[in-house]
């Protein structure tokens, strides 16, 4: 599902929303509608949000403890969404690429 297409922007969204604002906890409702989201379209990237979500509440949950690591915890927590970000985006690419260069040499 993408964001312009007018299922999403018609159905989706609008049930999403009026669904949100009536919970009173809607950190879980949020996870779920990414699930949704996400699984719609591509389900193999479901790890990938699941992942994200887990680190993303550790992190949190350290960074609130109010340790002296807090900036730490946070650069920590910034690096793991990027590393999953780029390893779930660009591995195959750069794989095909590493394919093409070792064949034709």
């Amino acid at each position: 599902m993408l964001f312009s297409t007018p299922f999403f922007l018609f159905v989706f969204l609008p049930v999403f929303f009026s669904v949100y604002w009536m919970l009173p906890r809607r950190a879980p409702f949020l996870l779920l509608g990414s699930l949704v989201f996400y699984g719609w379209s591509e389900p193999v990237f479901l790890w990938v949000v699941l992942a994200s979500a887990c680190c993303d509440w550790i992190f949190g949950k350290l960074i609130y403890k109010g340790t002296s690591f807090r900036r730490f915890w946070l650069v920590a927590g910034i690096v793991t969404n990027l590393s999953l970000l780029v390893y779930a985006k660009y591995t195959v690419f750069a794989i095909q690429n590493l394919n093409v260069l070792l064949d034709k040499g």
